[in-house]
């Protein structure tokens, strides 16, 4: 979080309405809500969840790129 904690917290601020002491908790309360939200729609959150486990690094790397081809 602490990378890009800056934009998560814009986003939960524009999106969710939070507000916090820092951009760190503001963004920590933004992923909780993503999150609390999808689960109220009945989505899975995670991949456990999704049901395929816990994946290797070169698995989500893969993910990540196929997920980004086209920028």
């Amino acid at each position: 979080v602490q990378t890009c904690a800056l934009p998560i917290s814009r986003y939960g601020r524009s999106v969710w309405g939070i507000s916090g002491a820092s951009e760190i908790k503001t963004a920590q309360a933004a992923i909780e809500a993503t999150v609390d939200y999808f689960r109220s729609l009945g989505m899975p959150t995670c991949f456990t969840e999704l049901g395929i486990g816990v994946q290797d690094d070169a698995v989500l790397r893969e993910l990540a790129e196929r997920c980004t081809f086209y920028g």
